[in-house]
């Protein structure tokens, strides 16, 4: 295993580092000696004995019903693809530019990146090609360790691991992208603070939510409860973000990606611009029709704005 990645990780229940055993193809920790195993390559590191993920949002205490998040995501990750092609050519687009938007603000062309929630790996591709190592992180290992295959660049490594139990170094990421994931989790504060104590002095968290959603929901077949669609258990606004903030960060929200945009299919035009260009497009469209459809979040330890 590579001695500079080992060297970010650690036991997340004590914080001690990490031993590689080779000829067993673990990791063990220095304090407990607990064992984590490797998948071609990839550390699993997820305690043993936990409460499944177990937690609780303000729709679960509605219902009276329990949110075991580690599993769900597991499951979510074995039941759909996130390699496949996109439906539509319109849905390729929009996350083309939700993916630019939030590398414009990647200014380092070296350094390391923790892609919480990698999906299909797209930040690894875009990361690698800048210089930069990326670490494709899930809380299934299907979704890493597709994305190595896809992209087995040397700066890419994989990760399975949970963000509320996360085994990275406090203050050794240069940058951490969380892309549409906040809307998900059962306690966002926690998610934030958690994500901030990782980055360097001079680092950068990057969360990209829908903006503003309403929450349709659905009545589940097994259970007979309401479901939320898209399992979004929050809608946040630049209202409610401000909670969330760690103290002392600097941080600041951007609205993009305008709704009528797509409604009336300009990505068959815009598709073919640079991003610079649609992005004055869709700030002019935004500030004539109010309509943004993401959120993106940039928090900073260092002033960057």
């Amino acid at each position: 295993m590579n001695k500079e990645y080992l060297e970010l990780l650690i036991d997340p229940a004590s914080g001690s580092p990490f031993s590689f055993d080779k000829e067993k193809g673990t990791i063990r920790s220095l304090s407990s000696g607990e064992e984590f195993k490797l998948e071609s390559g990839i550390p699993i590191i997820k305690r043993k004995g936990e409460k499944e993920g177990l937690e609780s949002s303000e729709l679960h205490d509605k219902y009276s019903s329990e949110f075991h998040y580690n599993s769900h995501y597991e499951i979510d990750a074995e039941s759909f693809d996130y390699f496949k092609e996109y439906d539509s050519k319109a849905t390729q687009h929009e996350h083309k530019r939700l993916h630019e938007q939030i590398f414009a603000l990647i200014k380092k062309k070296e350094g390391i990146i923790l892609d919480v929630g990698c999906g299909n790996g797209w930040a690894s591709k875009m990361g690698n090609k800048q210089g930069l190592k990326v670490i494709s992180m899930d809380i299934s290992l299907r979704n890493p360790l597709t994305a190595l295959k896809n992209n087995p660049d040397i700066n890419h490594l994989g990760l399975v691991a949970d963000v509320y139990d996360l085994p990275v170094k406090e203050k050794s990421m240069d940058y951490i992208i969380a892309s549409e994931i906040m809307e998900h989790v059962a306690d966002p504060r926690k998610f934030i603070e958690i994500l901030y104590g990782k980055l360097k002095q001079g680092g950068k968290l990057i969360i990209t939510t829908p903006y503003n959603e309403k929450i349709e929901y659905n009545l589940c077949v097994h259970c007979n409860k309401l479901t939320p669609q898209h399992a979004h258990l929050h809608s946040f606004s630049e209202k409610n973000i401000k909670v969330l903030m760690p103290e002392k960060c600097e941080w600041r929200w951007i609205k993009f990606s305008n709704k009528y945009l797509a409604i009336l299919r300009t990505h068959i035009i815009l598709q073919y611009t640079p991003f610079w260009l649609w992005q004055i497009i869709d700030t002019l469209v935004n500030n004539i029709v109010k309509k943004p459809t993401r959120l993106l979040i940039e928090i900073g330890t260092n002033s960057y704005f």
